[in-house]
């Protein structure tokens, strides 16, 4: 009798336990999803509806490009409206289309196999397309031409890096396949077009460019914003040219009109002996630079002009005037092998170097003053100053210049090169008086 009772009571107590736990269960789970139930990544068991519903309304890609960036993006800036609503509604019923007991397999089998749901979403054709514009613009990686730079007074060559592009189509496609495909990471790898450099290590190693020849720096007024603007856009346009032997380059063949619709800005231009507006303003400073730079490195000079006026950036004698069509700077490349032209700039200086084979000869360039022109004194009346009163701009001296180029051997001058004489108009002294 005891043995019988004593079983009873265990029986009593196993039918309790399993009795408090179904019923844990149900209560745990009677507003919740059954684990075991995912929209690709995203786990949604054990979820409430509201906790799920936040979870769906945060769902986010990771888009991985070539370099293993990942830039996340949110569904729903992509355009891609959840209908939550019915993903959820699916969601709940799994592990509930049968009754008990036989819902506990259903629900086993659901931690065993698992339950991967379709998504339901919506398209916003015109949202996605602005979505993917701006992403692939902005996420597309433009290629790295070689760099060939000065490093101790040596040249050393940075190689190349190859960029890409992204294409809106191959990537709206590659992600509604990924929604579609049950993914389960939230990871995709964004297919990309490669873009090759123009400028390789291999290219000049072929050309032999391996010394630095010449280089020149001028400065420039970075709070001038539209003079140094088109300082920056045309020194872009000349770097990296390549000018092979024998060969004459010419500037205003590369650079061209300096139009506002190639994105010149007005800028003060010397014209004769004053100073007016004029689109491509600071291109005279991008081709004196460039003409010194190709001095030191014993290039020939066959089409120069010098400013009717002494500029502030270089030496009277050195400066280099442009005026498309009608003055250029030429240079022809008597080296013996191809030269590469680079242009740098920084926050306030240009910079022009020129590479090639090592060359014969030490180059220095000189300038000397053949005769000082004092300028003259201009009086005007000034109707905004009182009576009696004067103001004095104090005005700058002309020149005529002679410049010469050596070239030394062992520190031994074996040739003197006569580049020009050049006339320089004073700026004058005005003296304005008021009106009496």
């Amino acid at each position: 009798m005891l043995r019988r009772s004593f079983r009873k009571k265990i029986i009593l107590c196993l039918f309790a336990f399993v009795f408090s736990l179904l019923f844990s269960d149900w209560l745990y789970f009677r507003e919740r999803i059954y684990p075991g139930v995912f929209l690709n990544h995203i786990h949604l068991g054990s979820k409430s509806w509201q906790e799920a519903e936040n979870i769906l309304q945060e769902y986010t890609l990771e888009l991985l490009l070539p370099d293993g960036r990942l830039v996340p993006v949110r569904l729903d800036r992509l355009g891609v409206n959840l209908d939550i609503a019915a993903i959820l509604g699916r969601a709940y019923r799994c592990g509930r289309n049968r009754s008990l007991p036989f819902s506990y397999f259903e629900r086993l089998q659901l931690l065993l196999r698992k339950e991967q749901l379709q998504p339901v979403y919506l398209l916003d054709e015109d949202k996605m397309q602005a979505c993917l514009s701006e992403l692939c613009s902005r996420l597309a990686e433009p290629p790295r031409d070689a760099v060939i730079t000065i490093e101790q007074g040596k040249a050393v060559i940075i190689p190349e890096k190859a960029g890409y592009s992204l294409q809106e189509t191959a990537v709206r496609e590659i992600i509604l396949q990924h929604l579609g495909a049950g993914s389960k990471t939230p990871v995709v790898a964004l297919p990309t077009s490669p873009i090759e450099p123009e400028l390789t290590v291999k290219i000049l190693e072929e050309k032999q460019i391996r010394s630095l020849r010449g280089i020149f720096t001028t400065s420039f007024n970075a709070s001038q914003l539209e003079r140094s603007h088109n300082i920056r856009l045309a020194a872009s346009i000349l770097n990296n040219c390549f000018i092979e032997n024998g060969e004459d380059f010419s500037v205003n063949a590369i650079v061209g009109d300096t139009t506002p619709e190639k994105g010149y800005k007005k800028a003060p231009v010397i014209m004769g002996a004053e100073l007016v507006p004029g689109y491509g303003g600071g291109l005279c400073q991008v081709s004196t630079t460039l003409y010194n730079a190709a001095l030191l490195a014993g290039l020939e000079i066959v089409e120069r002009h010098p400013h009717g006026m002494i500029i502030p950036y270089v030496a009277p004698g050195r400066d280099a005037t442009i005026a498309y069509p009608d003055k250029d700077l030429k240079i022809r490349n008597t080296t013996g092998g191809t030269v590469l032209i680079t242009a740098e700039t920084t926050a306030n200086d240009l910079t022009f170097a020129v590479f090639g084979l090592p060359g014969a000869y030490e180059i220095t360039v000189e300038t000397e003053i053949l005769q000082v022109i004092m300028p003259p004194t201009r009086i005007r009346t000034d109707p905004s100053l009182p009576p009696g009163e004067e103001r004095l701009v104090e005005g700058e001296p002309g020149y005529v210049v002679e410049t010469r180029r050596k070239f030394l051997e062992n520190g031994i001058t074996v040739k003197t090169e006569i580049l020009s004489v050049d006339s320089y108009s004073p700026y004058p002294t005005v003296i304005s008086q008021g009106k009496h």
